[in-house]
């Protein structure tokens, strides 16, 4: 995605951030940030042109010194975390959105034995059978849409950080509704009775999951 703040911008920044208008320009140009990402028409692409331009201006404000410079460095910042935050969710959802959805809808369920177990098995299923080709697909668009090394350590980490976090979450929520060596809370047929150990594949472990993504540090 391409990144607005060029170098003639880049030598402007450094020296009005010096002034004493700097709540000034920082609304100019925040404004001028947004009201360019509003001409993409993908909100994905809107965030990522985002993060790279509060990326670009945070590495020209670390070129400086002083406590207001540190104050709006701080700002950046800010506004930079919230963006990759947006980010992380939409580069989930179209590779594990069903897990995601299935783990945000099962946790307002009071009763996680009342959810039938064939939805769990699916989503198990599901993770099993694509989750490093997934990963790896992730990976592949973070290393096309932010060119920065290190913007773009930062915002996969974020990523796979996240998938840790929702996968995790899946597996308490299996542990919860499989209680008792496996067999399901409820249900009259034998697969319901034979719990996971009816299931195709049993679930990957969240320790397994780590390791794979513990792969992918260096290679961004």
């Amino acid at each position: 995605m391409a990144v607005v703040v060029n170098r003639y911008m880049t030598i402007s920044l450094r020296s009005l951030f010096k002034s004493t208008s700097l709540q000034r320009l920082r609304n100019e140009v925040e404004g001028l940030l947004a009201r360019m990402a509003n001409e993409l028409s993908e909100h994905k692409n809107r965030i990522v042109f985002l993060i790279n331009n509060y990326d670009l201006i945070a590495s020209v404000l670390k070129e400086s010194a002083g406590k207001t410079v540190e104050a709006e460095l701080e700002h950046v910042n800010a506004l930079l975390s919230v963006q990759i935050g947006a980010f992380v969710d939409e580069e989930l959802i179209p590779y594990f959105g069903n897990l995601v959805n299935f783990v945000k809808h099962a946790e307002q369920v009071k009763n996680v034995a009342g959810i039938d177990a064939d939805r769990f098995e699916k989503i198990s299923y599901e993770f099993n059978t694509t989750w490093r080709q997934n990963i790896t697909s992730i990976n592949a668009s973070v290393i096309q849409l932010f060119s920065n090394f290190k913007n773009g350590t930062t915002v996969l980490h974020a990523v796979l950080g996240q998938l840790i976090v929702y996968y995790t979450r899946f597996c308490v929520l299996l542990e919860q509704r499989f209680q008792g060596g496996g067999k399901a809370n409820g249900g009259s047929s034998r697969k319901q009775e034979a719990g996971i150990a009816s299931w195709k594949q049993p679930p990957v472990g969240v320790q397994t999951v780590m390791v794979e993504i513990k792969k992918f540090r260096s290679n961004f």
